[in-house]
């Protein structure tokens, strides 16, 4: 397991383990849920799950020297943003793909994404809300020698469900987000594409 597959990890279950250990009194009372739930402000989240490589590029493909990749591996990120209101928000957000094995030798299968991106809730019920998001930026490719070429742009949108606890600034939720991988090359722009799975931890301040 990479280091930062480890740190994603650690930190989802320190922030787990904060939720579980909040007092009582942390809890939200009956007459302020719903200005708990309309709060806004700054938030901090993290997500981390399987990936599913479905698309390597067409470089990739025709460099014979490059193994095929696997499809399963993971993916996961970290989120810094500002909730405007309960329906749209707007964030930083490093994301990672990794592809384990023989990928590790080509097809673009590991790349850092440093995105900017924007939900928006169109469907609630009660603590629930339903959320699109959109989101670019600037992308590493590893190994390099895929495509050669290590900058590229990254593409990200999916569609996720977020619950309001019953505990004072934090949500869970689950996320599925394609993922577009753009390296740029001497040829132009490569496509490679997969998509994640992953469960999410929001902590609002």
């Amino acid at each position: 397991m990479k280091w930062y597959s480890k740190l994603l990890l650690a930190l989802a279950f320190l922030g787990l383990f904060g939720l579980l250990a909040q007092p009582a009194s942390a809890q939200v009372l009956e007459e302020d849920e719903e200005s708990y739930i309309q709060q806004k402000g700054f938030f901090f989240s993290l997500e981390y799950g399987p990936y599913f490589f479905v698309a390597r590029g067409r470089l990739a493909n025709e460099n014979p020297s490059l193994p095929q990749a696997n499809i399963g591996g993971s993916s996961g990120g970290i989120q810094l943003g500002y909730r405007i209101n309960p329906y749209f928000s707007l964030q930083f957000l490093f994301l990672t793909t990794q592809v384990p094995g023989n990928g590790q030798v080509g097809g673009a299968n590991g790349s850092y994404m440093f995105n900017l991106s924007a939900s928006i809730s169109f469907v609630r019920v009660n603590r629930v809300f339903f959320y699109a998001k959109l989101g670019g930026g600037l992308q590493l490719t590893t190994p390099e020698e895929a495509y050669n070429s290590l900058l590229g742009i990254g593409v990200h949108g999916g569609l996720g469900v977020r619950w309001h606890t019953r505990l004072k600034h934090f949500s869970i939720g689950l996320e599925a987000l394609a993922i577009i991988h753009l390296p740029l090359t001497d040829n132009g722009i490569e496509v490679a594409a997969g998509f994640g799975l992953m469960p999410t931890l929001m902590y609002i301040f």
